[in-house]
């Protein structure tokens, strides 16, 4: 008599093994569902005569280069995954193993698939301060999770930090309402400054966006809350992911 094992309903942890969130840098493995969750994201906050055009491929090549040739070494891209059980590696056999960055608890590291990104780099507004202001240029989740995106911001802050930025910024759109209730609750807050990006073949306007910002040092903490620094002129940023969202 031939005994059949029991039909697989649903991939079980085996004994010691925990689903893992974890938030890393990004590998050019990561760049196709970092595009499809760019697509899904910004759907949801450009006009529809935009939104309809976005291509996931094309998103997805813009960020293979943020990936694999940044502009600086200053300039990266995070990953955060979820649903691992084992150590992450990198795909190529990376000898120096896995890079894990996140301030906030999220686990051991593990490989899963990613559900979300953000990427950080030197602020490039007029009134920036060179080497002094890092800016966060995107910001997306799979799902609207408070949690997962305020894991991503914490990654992205200590990021800059780590990087030798001592404050951060970040552009919100007028209709984000998750994203900025979870950078304020995080310490993040207006500055003052406020543009409207040119949206080329868009019928609305443009797209309107405030500025918050933080302190990532303890003296900048204590002192950024008072600094004023006024609107910024229209525009944006020829970037993957300029508008955070």
């Amino acid at each position: 008599m031939t005994i059949e094992p029991p039909a697989q309903t649903a991939a079980q942890p085996t004994s010691g093994a925990i689903p893992q969130r974890t938030v890393r840098l990004a590998w050019a493995a990561d760049v196709d569902a970092i595009g499809a969750i760019q697509v899904t994201a910004l759907r949801e906050t450009l006009p529809p005569e935009l939104a309809a055009d976005l291509d996931a491929g094309l998103l997805a090549e813009a960020w293979r280069r943020a990936v694999t040739t940044p502009p600086s070494a200053r300039h990266r891209v995070l990953v955060a995954t979820e649903g691992g059980t084992g150590p992450d590696s990198h795909p190529d056999g990376h000898p120096d193993g896995p890079t894990v960055i996140a301030a906030a608890d999220l686990g051991t590291s593990g490989s899963g698939r990613v559900v979300g990104f953000t990427a950080t780099a030197p602020a490039e507004d007029p009134d920036a301060v060179d080497g002094a202001d890092g800016e966060v240029l995107a910001l997306h989740t799979a799902r609207e999770d408070d949690d997962l995106t305020g894991a991503l911001l914490a990654a992205a802050a200590d990021t800059l930090e780590a990087d030798g930025f001592s404050r951060g910024q970040l552009w919100v759109g007028a209709t984000q309402d998750g994203l900025r209730r979870v950078a304020e609750g995080a310490g993040w807050s207006p500055d003052g400054a406020h543009r409207r990006l040119d949206l080329p073949a868009a019928t609305s306007g443009g797209l309107a966006q405030v500025r918050l910002h933080t302190g990532l040092t303890d003296e900048d903490a204590v002192t950024s809350g008072g600094r004023d620094r006024g609107p910024v002129a229209s525009g944006g940023h020829d970037r993957p992911g300029g508008a955070a969202g």
